[in-house]
Parts: structure tokens; C-alpha cells; sequence
């Protein structure tokens, strides 16, 4: 029973959570299948999904106007700069799919060897 305890509260701090919580976690997933991320977590997901969500506009943007400088004489290659930018946006958009998988609760930690 003492090395039970002393393996939860090891999984349990790995993941910086308290005991309970991560009891709570591992029966979410197992009940509903779609835990949500503890409530720190869930914040600081958000406020990175908002952060990626808008340097991607910014991107958006960027990629617009250096198409609209091909009308302009410029020293630049634009189809190599453009190219760089929407490959950057292009990661960007994949980042943000990942974090709202995880923030509705995509938590593949949580699958036990069965599922």
C-alpha cells in the first residue's frame, strides 16, 4: 500500500499536480474520456492559442503585402520571402490546432494501456 502511495504521488508530481488532482484527472479520462487540463493549464493554453492566433493574422497580413510589393519595383524576392513567411504561417496554424486538441482535453497522458 506505502509503494502505491509513494508511485501516485510520484505521477502525480511529475505532472505538478497534488494527489487528488491527479486522481481526478485519470477518472475524467477514464468516465468521459475527454479530461480537461488542470485549470492552470487551461489558462496558459488560451493565452498562447490567442498569442499564435494572432501573430497568424499578423502573418496573414505580412503575406499579403509583400504580394502587393510585387507591383513595386524591388530589390527583394518576394516569392522566396513570401514563400517564408506562409511556410511560417503554415506552422503557426499547425500549433494552434495542437493547442485547441489540447484545451478541449485531447490528453493522450491520460489513455491507460487498454483504451
Amino acid at each position: 500500500m506505502r509503494e502505491d502511495i509513494e508511485r501516485l504521488d510520484a505521477a502525480a508530481d511529475e505532472r505538478g499536480l497534488k494527489r487528488t488532482e491527479w486522481l481526478v484527472m485519470l477518472l475524467r479520462r477514464r468516465l468521459h474520456s475527454h479530461p480537461l487540463p488542470p485549470r492552470a493549464d487551461r489558462v496558459q493554453i488560451a493565452q498562447s492559442w490567442r498569442e499564435l492566433n494572432r501573430i497568424g493574422i499578423n502573418l496573414n497580413q505580412a503575406v499579403h503585402a509583400l504580394h502587393a510589393a510585387t507591383m513595386v519595383d524591388s530589390r527583394l524576392d518576394l516569392g522566396r520571402e513570401a514563400a517564408r513567411v506562409a511556410s511560417f504561417r503554415d506552422e503557426v496554424a499547425d500549433q494552434l490546432r495542437a493547442l485547441g486538441r489540447a484545451l478541449k482535453g485531447d490528453l493522450t497522458y491520460w489513455d491507460t494501456p487498454d483504451d
